[in-house]
Parts: C-alpha cells; sequence; structure tokens
C-alpha cells in the first residue's frame, strides 16, 4: 500500500467507492427528512464523553438551542428526549432542563401528534412559570424568550386573554370562570390527514362528536 492510497487519495477525488464517507451530517437533509441516527444517539456519545462533568453535557446544543430540540423532536418523540434528560445526574437541575422537563412531560401526547406544537407549549410553560413567580435565572431560557414570541416555524398559541384560567384549571368545579369563555372543554382534538382542511373535536361532557372544516 503505498503513501497516498494509505491518507486517503479515494477520499480527496471523492470516489464514488467512498460516497458514504461524504454524506453531510447535518440535522436535517431536506424539509422532512432528519438524520435520525444523529439526532439520537449524539447525546448518549456525549453522555459517556462528559461523565464526570454532567454541567457541560447539560449544556451542549441538544439541550440549549431550540431549533436543535426541535429538530429531534421532529425525528423521534418526546420519550426520547426524556431519555437524554434523564442521563443528566445533577441534584438541582439547571433550570432550562426543568423547564424543558415540564413541556416533554406535560404535553408529551400533543407534541408527538404535531411537532410543530413545540415552540407554543413551550411559550406557554414559560408564561405558567412567571405567573407563579418563578424568575428567569439563565442565559439560555433568556436566548429562549426572544425566540418564543416569533417562532422561526408555524405554531399554534392561544391569544386569548387569561385562557390558562380554563386551561390549568379544567378540572376544578368552583372555578370561577372568566365572562365570555365555555366551561366545557374538549377531551380530544383531532386533525384529519386530508391536507388539514378538516379537524374532529370529541367532548364527553357535551356527549359530543364534531368535525370541523376549519378553512371556513
Amino acid at each position: 500500500m503505498d503513501l497516498q492510497e494509505l491518507v486517503g487519495s479515494w477520499y480527496a477525488e471523492n470516489d464514488p467507492k467512498m460516497a458514504g464517507r461524504l454524506v453531510s451530517q447535518e440535522n436535517k437533509f431536506s424539509d422532512e427528512c432528519y438524520n435520525t441516527r444523529k439526532l439520537d444517539e449524539l447525546p448518549f456519545q456525549h453522555y459517556h464523553l462528559y461523565k464526570d462533568e454532567p454541567e457541560k453535557f447539560a449544556n451542549q446544543p441538544y439541550f440549549v438551542e431550540l431549533d436543535w430540540i426541535h429538530d429531534k423532536l421532529a425525528a423521534t418523540d418526546c420519550c426520547h428526549f426524556l431519555e437524554d434528560i434523564a442521563l443528566i445526574h445533577i441534584d438541582d437541575l439547571p433550570e432550562h432542563i426543568v423547564i424543558l422537563k415540564e413541556v416533554f412531560e406535560t404535553h408529551s401526547y400533543a407534541l408527538d401528534y404535531d411537532h410543530r406544537q413545540f415552540y407554543g407549549l413551550l411559550r406557554m410553560t414559560m408564561e405558567k412559570r412567571q405567573r407563579e413567580g418563578v424568575e428567569v435565572k439563565s442565559t439560555v431560557v433568556q436566548n429562549w424568550m426572544q425566540v418564543i414570541f416569533d417562532p422561526p416555524i408555524p405554531t399554534f398559541y392561544p391569544m386569548n386573554e387569561e385562557f390558562y384560567k380554563i386551561s390549568e384549571d379544567k378540572d376544578k368545579k368552583d372555578l370561577s370562570m372568566v365572562e365570555g369563555f365555555d366551561s366545557k372543554t374538549y377531551d380530544l382534538i383531532v386533525r384529519f390527514d386530508t391536507r388539514g382542511k378538516f379537524v374532529a373535536t370529541v367532548s364527553t361532557e357535551r356527549e359530543e362528536i364534531c368535525v370541523w372544516d376549519v378553512t371556513r
């Protein structure tokens, strides 16, 4: 074997036989194609690299960069992300990890169904913490605050003032409802796979199933 072959002349020449080694390692290959192996395995590999530095591990891009987090959520699901969080062995978890844990534990059903709601649900979670008097302490969460009000992708967010009084207390029978809101909530909202034109809602309290034409 001569020196050129030893140092990788095939790679330098972009030989077709080496195409596998030339594949880009971005998080996404196209709009709907994600680098699932990278998103799934990288945190576990870093966990072993930073086993003695849990604080450093907790501040890797896949825990602090929202686009990274959204990509992994889109490529996998909430359970995969919660497994990554479980690798962080710190007695008092960093603020941003606590928030992510709450988002994925509380809204796993919605996010596994539609990952595009991540930014809206993150905003609702952070606003809930503010109402409870929890102050933002870390730079990471401060940076998130600048993103969630102008997310990079379309997402749902309830703009009604004091809507949270329904969403947070819907199970309390003695709740004094805000005037103008309906106290009967939906148990399930499902979007049909017909180009997003129809949505079905289920309400056990009303004893009804409805189909809505959302384009009207």
